[in-house]
């Protein structure tokens, strides 16, 4: 397959069951739908996906439901966020071996490494595959084989300075609950119709701003609750978002949701 990095690469969450039991059935369905409706890629067991919440017999599933779900129709991303420089080379070539088409290499999650022990471990994982890769926050690992360098840009918030700066596309949260819509406001901007691109952000500003922040995990999936498009449960310690910021939710995706038939 000639994979093509371009428009808006929605991080997924991992759906659980109500006992907290991986739910493949429905992550497999929130793939396919996501395809079916024109997003540009995947990314897996990133910073929504609780990867450090499963085990690695869980991990592994996840990355062959994906790969099973998605079948070739978009490019296939799987966050590697792993303790040690070893443990993630181990697992970066496991998702080669699965059939992932890139890496998005995240630091260690118990160890704050400087900038040198960063480029180290995103270079060395680089090495131990022949897959695309890019490091966390975006930035390119400029030792790999194949990078996605510039393709993408990092997040919602920049999604137009993404297409003005040339990008061609930008990671989103958001696509896991607007799809449609940020899928079009994508297209806008790479068409160059700031304008009208700038009038959806806005309309979507409001609630990708709730969706971020310490609880981002129980947001989304609320948020995708809410919309029709996945289920709430997240693994403890993560609890439920209280009455009052489930409301403030709620108005938030409906406003959201109408969007496009706002611009």
């Amino acid at each position: 397959m000639s994979t093509q990095w371009e428009g808006v690469f929605a991080t997924v969450t991992t759906p659980f069951a109500e006992d907290e039991g991986l739910d493949l059935a429905a992550l497999e369905s929130q793939l396919s739908r996501l395809v079916d409706r024109g997003i540009g890629g995947i990314v897996v067991l990133g910073t929504l996906g609780e990867g450090e919440s499963l085990t690695a017999r869980e991990r592994g599933a996840v990355v062959r439901c994906s790969v099973r779900a998605v079948d070739g129709r978009a490019p296939l991303l799987v966050a590697v966020s792993e303790t040690t420089t070893r443990a993630a080379c181990r697992f970066a070539v496991e998702c080669e071996r699965t059939g992932a088409d890139g890496l998005l290499v995240l630091p260690s999650p118990l160890y704050a490494s400087d900038e040198r022990e960063t480029r180290m471990h995103c270079r060395s994982v680089a090495a131990a595959v022949e897959l695309p890769v890019l490091a966390g926050a975006g930035a390119p690992v400029d030792t790999a084989a194949a990078v996605l360098g510039e393709d993408l840009g990092d997040g919602d918030e920049h999604a137009l300075q993404s297409a003005l700066l040339g990008a061609r596309g930008h990671l989103s949260a958001l696509a896991t609950v607007c799809p449609d819509e940020t899928i079009e406001r994508w297209r806008l901007a790479a068409a160059r119709r700031f304008e009208e691109a700038a009038a959806l952000h806005r309309r979507l500003e409001p609630l990708r701003r709730a969706l971020a922040g310490p609880k981002a995990v129980q947001a989304v999936k609320l948020a995708q609750q809410l919309a029709g498009l996945g289920g709430e449960t997240a693994r403890a310690p993560r609890l439920p978002l209280p009455a009052a910021e489930r409301e403030r939710l709620a108005r938030l995706v409906r406003d959201a949701r109408a969007g496009l038939a706002a611009v």
